[in-house]
């Protein structure tokens, strides 16, 4: 049986899974989503774990095992140096080694990502922003658009952007400043280019619209902007920003698409999650509820990153990540478009004065450009679910480790 089909299966019930939690009373059905979702990260983690690669294909893990294996021969020294501005990464892979399994971090990346990305739908059913039914297709949704392969197989950016991305969700959400900066904070140590959601958090909070303005301008020049920071700063010596240039240089390739191990498609669903993002942000505009100051600073957050997306166009790497992040801090924008979709009128998706009438025919012109928005969405984030999970292709399931050490 394919992998691909296996986790599809998975993905079928953990639907099976949550349908039944949610029919139960309120109170009782929050404690039996909370068993699901442990249900449901500890499945895909385990299958994580027994996910390797075919013959050929490479993936970080490469990199990740060696640098265990150098650990374990005494040159931890060696690693702390590597990842000077990611620290955490340092420990992280210090931890493997300890434990003497460089695979046993596929299965910890994946607990982590899957676990925080799951708390925020979960979150939004909770506050009574989303509908039951809503609830559970962004929940399945969530899961589908984690690229599992890539993200986890990546080692250290899956798990650093689920962290930073629920960070910024319950200072922005649910003001829970003290837990959202800590998780901000450890995903920067965790994998540096999460810097940009901490930067996007801070800017959400500019009161003045012109200001907020300009950062957007300057949001669209960021790639650039900071490859030239970096290139300045290394130049003065500084040894951070020559080792963050480092990595810059094999990222960064301005005026060419694919670089590395990318390919023409990858680079197809980095504008198709782009695209998806854009559509939602439209949605929400047509959906934002009165009274709610935590949508406005959220949807500002969400903004930058578009923004900050569409100014990485030019590159290869940055495109497919930042879209990534984007896409990412997009789950609650989806629970809305859900609700709205499926006709269950609601705190999260009341409308505007202008749709109030169906006799309004500004009423029926708004109905007409939300559905086709609701279209391109769909279209946008089918293209890019279909892209992450050809990749499953790539990999099977076996219990013989690829990677050892």
């Amino acid at each position: 049986m394919s992998l691909t089909l296996v986790m599809f299966l998975v993905l079928m019930c953990s639907a099976l899974l949550l349908r039944v939690a949610t029919s139960f009373v309120r109170s009782r059905a929050k404690s039996l989503i909370v068993i699901d979702i442990i249900i449901i990260v500890f499945t895909f983690s385990m299958l994580s774990y027994f996910m390797q690669p075919v013959e050929g294909a490479y993936t970080d893990m490469d990199r990740i095992s060696h640098e265990v294996d150098l650990i374990r021969n005494g040159q931890s020294g060696l690693i702390l140096s590597r990842y000077s501005i990611n620290p955490l990464s340092a420990l992280y892979i210090g931890f493997a080694a300890l434990l003497g399994d460089p695979n046993i971090l596929r299965l910890m990346s994946c607990t982590i990502m899957l676990g925080c990305l799951l708390y925020i739908p979960y979150a939004e059913w909770d506050a009574r922003r989303i509908s039951q039914s809503s609830y559970i297709l962004t929940s399945i949704t969530t899961i589908a658009i984690c690229s599992i392969p890539n993200m986890v197989y990546g080692v250290r950016q899956g798990p650093a952007l689920a962290i930073a991305i629920l960070g910024a969700y319950l200072i922005l959400m649910r003001g829970k400043h003290t837990s959202g900066i800590t998780a901000l904070l450890i995903a920067v140590l965790f994998h540096f280019s999460t810097i940009i959601i901490l930067i996007a958090v801070l800017v959400s909070y500019i009161k003045s619209r012109f200001a907020f303005g300009i950062f957007c301008f300057f949001a669209l020049g960021y790639t650039f902007i900071s490859y030239e920071l970096a290139h300045f700063f290394s130049a003065m010596g500084i040894e951070y920003a020559s080792q963050l240039l480092g990595k810059m240089n094999g990222y960064y390739s301005f005026g060419s698409n694919y670089s590395m191990y990318a390919s023409e498609y990858s680079q197809l669903a980095g504008y198709m999650r782009l695209g998806s993002c854009i559509f939602l942000y439209l949605i929400y505009i047509f959906l934002r509820r009165h009274g709610n100051s935590n949508n406005f600073h959220y949807a500002r957050y969400f903004l930058l990153l578009i923004f900050i997306t569409i100014g990485s166009i030019p590159t290869s790497t940055p495109l497919r990540r930042f879209s990534t992040f984007a896409l990412y801090a997009s789950i609650p924008f989806i629970g809305y478009a859900y609700s709205h979709l499926l006709g269950r009128s609601g705190r999260a998706t009341r409308m505007t004065s202008i749709t109030t009438s169906a006799s309004n025919p500004r009423y029926r012109y708004s109905r007409t450009i939300q559905y086709t928005l609701l279209l391109l969405l769909i279209g946008c984030l089918g293209v890019a679910m279909f892209y992450d999970w050809h990749t499953y292709n790539m990999f099977e399931l076996s219990t013989q480790q690829y990677y050892y050490i």
